[in-house]
Formats: C-alpha cells, structure tokens, sequence
C-alpha cells in the first residue's frame, strides 16, 4: 500500500482513526471469544481448548491469546454497567489488554495462594486504578496490594522461542522446589558432575514419561537407562512421589498402551466439515466408540484416544448436553 499521497494531516488522523477501530475491534472480539466459551463451538470444530483454538485456529501467538482469553473472563464476570464502562476505557485506550489480563490473572493467583475472592467491588476499584496506568505501573500497583506478591504478581511462567531448535523458560521457583532440584543434582552426580537446569529437567521429563507416558516401550533398554540416571531405587521416599494411576479398571495397561500406541497418543477427533484433527496431547483419555451404557466392550476396536473436552462432546452425542453438563469444569 502507497500512502505518500496523502498529507501529513491526513495521515496523522488515519492513523488515529485507524487505533480507534482497532481497539473497538478487539472489544468485540472479547465478547464473540465469551459466546464461544459458553457454547464450546471450538470443542466441535476440532480444538482442545479455547486457547488451542485462538492460536491454531486464529492465528495468535501464545501471549496474544493469553492476554485475549484472560481479559475475557475478567469483563464477563462484571456486572452489565461496568461491562459497558470498561468497554468504552479499551475503546479508548485508557485501560490496555495486557493490564487487564495482569489484573485476571492476579485474581485467580490470590485465589489460588491466598485463598482470597475479591469482591465485584473490590475488583471495580482495582479496575479504576488502573486507568491511564503502563503495564509497570500496574504491576507496581498490584504487587503493593497482594497478600503473597511473590506468588500472585511476580510468579507468571515465562516461554519464548529463540531459535528453530531452542526456546527460552522463565519462572520463580520456591525454596522447597530448589531444594528438590538440588537433591535430584546430588542423585545424579555420578552420569553428569555439573549438570545445567536443562539437563536437569530434560532428566526429570525423560523420567516422567518412561513412567507414565503410554507411548513409551515398557522395556527400557540399556541406552535408554544410562541417558535417563533416575529411577525408583535411586529417589528416596521423602524426595519425587509417583502420582497415582487414574487408569480405569475396566483397561488394562497393555490395552492402553496398544490404543495409545496405534493413535500416536493425540487427541484423535476429527471435524467433519473440515478434517482437522485435534491433536492435543495434554490430559488425554480412552473413549468408548459404543459407551459401555450403551453394551460398548474395552476392545481395541472399540477404544480411541480422546482429549477431556472431545471425550464430553462425544458423551453429548450420545447422552445429551443437560446430562453432560455437570462434567464441565469452568477454565
């Protein structure tokens, strides 16, 4: 696009004309994101979450989405008039997403650490005293606030990708999680005498998924336990616990892995207008073609590997919306 034809006057005011669509724009796609929650339509179109869709669907980087979604459960939660008022504050850039989505996410980290709900109330002053603020300023301002800051404000986990191969983490670890990490060093000292915190982790993943990844081969060979030192011998009791199987009594260990093994443990549902598979690996489960309600046997066959929100919607299909609802957690 050219625009040397136009004055600097004009380019000037189309430039802010331009700013105020755009955020008008963003508005409005806070609520069409809110419709979309309420009625899961991205679970039917193939995605996992509203986050997998507002990345892969809609093309928004990870942070955009965040800030997206986040700034969203924080406007819907309000009471009608002060929607409105906050609409018009976005509209006119006097409060920004990322401070909204700060100010979401120090809720839900005071909630979650200092077992604190604020008010509408309380929530409409924070609102308030943000306006006008830089993204520094409102985190100045909800650290002086917090009960825990070191948790709520300053605690948010950090990932960016810095080359095709490498990508950044960031987040603030507790005294009693270094000391884990520290433990996991001295265990391990005799393959890797200075080991980095990738090393360490990479341990700690690979250790993890030998145990509890349905994909990985039950028989370890002997390359595979020297590049991986960790093992059940070598933790104390008082160190790294096993969680506990969640593994339905009805399939067997070697059922699972054979269904986990033929769908490349994905979220295998796939959306009929488009083809697109889900894919998501996180949180996955078996569901049954036929339910066994309805005779379904746990055959191969008969099983298939499917993400919680996916799981639901097939049990939808079958059993209905009303009946299902009740296994939908709010995210």
């Amino acid at each position: 696009m050219n625009l040397k034809h136009l004055s600097d006057l004009e380019l000037w005011n189309n430039t802010k004309e331009i700013v105020s669509k755009e955020r008008e724009m963003t508005t409005h796609f806070l609520w069409h994101l809110k419709e979309m929650e309420s009625r899961k339509l991205y679970v039917e179109r193939g995605f996992s979450n509203l986050f997998a869709y507002c990345v892969e669907g809609l093309g928004y980087t990870p942070g955009s989405a965040t800030r997206r979604i986040k700034s969203m459960k924080l406007l819907k939660n309000l009471p009608e008039p002060i929607q409105k008022k906050v609409e018009q504050a976005l509209n006119t850039g006097k409060v920004s997403l990322s401070n909204m989505s700060s100010l979401q996410h120090f809720f839900e980290k005071e909630k979650k650490y200092c077992e604190k709900e604020y008010t509408q109330m309380e929530k409409i002053d924070l609102l308030e005293k943000i306006e006008g603020k830089s993204q520094e300023q409102c985190q100045r301002l909800l650290f002086s606030v917090s009960e825990n800051p070191e948790k709520t404000v300053l605690a948010q986990d950090y990932e960016r990708k810095i080359s095709e191969t490498q990508s950044e983490i960031k987040f603030i670890a507790s005294d009693q999680q270094m000391e884990k990490f520290r433990r996991v060093k001295e265990i391990t000292v005799h393959t890797n005498t200075h080991p980095s915190y990738a090393d360490l982790f990479e341990m700690l993943a690979d250790f993890m998924l030998m145990k509890k990844d349905p994909a990985f081969k039950t028989e370890r060979t002997e390359a595979t336990k020297i590049k991986n030192p960790l093992s059940v011998n070598h933790i104390p009791n008082q160190s790294i616990q096993q969680p506990p199987q969640n593994r339905r009594p009805y399939t067997s260990k070697k059922l699972e892995r054979q269904v986990h093994e033929r769908d490349n443990s994905i979220c295998t549902f796939e959306d009929p207008d488009t083809g697109k598979i889900c894919g998501c690996k996180y949180g996955l489960e078996l569901d049954h073609i036929l339910p066994l309600a309805l005779g379904g046997k746990s055959t191969l066959d008969n099983l298939r590997v499917r993400c919680k929100p996916h799981n639901l919607l097939e049990a939808e299909k079958v059993f209905g919306k009303e009946k299902m609802r009740k296994y939908y957690k709010e995210r």
